[in-house]
């Protein structure tokens, strides 16, 4: 038996992997090897543990398989790697993935790790769906925009209802980075609870404004939050259009 054929017959015992049959490339994550497979990304620590065999050992065998693919230098970072793989098109994307436009959900066509027709993505810490292909990142409403239209959008895609994790297609739409800022929620240092609705002590009222042009335009100023928030609503309503803050999302990326 050649060593070829010893490595693959190593690696194919893991189970993981046909390696004969698969494009694997292979990549490090600054101090841990991996190899990267069509379906999934596999650590040298893991191949190690599960032959019981010491990492440089396991580290050949990677480096081995993975000469049907890239070969990549011990420093190379996952992020570098990302950087050098073309932009994802709708063609790969629809024949990867299924999206349901009535419930939002993005489900893998094919094997990635999991089984056919599993859902998609990952959350993120700050609510969004994240989802990776060919080694790249993505954020999931982005890919769907690309899968229903053929193109990525041209700025932000808005979710309208602020719900960052409601993919459904009627909640999704594009909006550019003013429209994005006209529906922000209130900072942290907002006191009102409302975008555009301040107390001001030195008269004991509330006043509302609202953002023009690069100007702040005041509104007035009222004995009652109620009324403050009311003339902001309307405002928005009249300059702001379908991105007026009661209608829409916490931001867009």
């Amino acid at each position: 038996m050649t060593e070829k054929e010893k490595t693959a017959s190593l690696a194919g015992r893991s189970g993981l992997v046909d390696w004969n049959v698969v494009e694997t490339s292979f990549y490090s994550t600054g101090s841990q090897m991996a190899i990267a497979i069509d379906d999934g990304s596999y650590a040298v620590a893991k191949i190690s543990s599960r032959f019981h065999v010491p990492p440089s050992t396991a580290f050949e065998v990677c480096r081995m398989a993975g000469l049907g693919g890239a070969v990549m230098a011990r420093k190379t970072s996952i992020a570098e790697y990302r950087k050098r793989q073309p932009a994802l098109t709708a063609e790969r994307a629809l024949e990867l993935l299924i999206y349901d436009p009535e419930t939002g959900a993005l489900r893998w066509r094919v094997p990635r790790g999991v089984a056919s027709g599993a859902l998609a993505g990952t959350r993120t810490a700050d609510g969004y769906t994240q989802v990776e292909i060919d080694y790249r990142l993505y954020r999931a409403h982005r890919v769907i925009w690309l899968m229903m239209t053929g193109k990525w959008p041209k700025h932000l895609v808005d979710h309208r209802n602020g719900m960052r994790a409601d993919n459904r297609w009627k909640n999704l739409r594009e909006a550019t980075p003013l429209q994005n800022a006209r529906n922000r929620k209130p900072g942290k240092t907002n006191t009102s609870g409302t975008v555009g609705v301040s107390f001001i002590a030195s008269r004991n009222k509330w006043q509302a404004f609202i953002g023009l042009d690069n100007q702040v335009v005041k509104l007035g100023h009222f004995e009652e939050k109620t009324d403050a928030v009311s003339a902001r609503r309307e405002a928005e309503r009249h300059h702001y259009g379908e991105f007026a803050s009661e209608l829409s999302s916490e931001g867009a990326v």
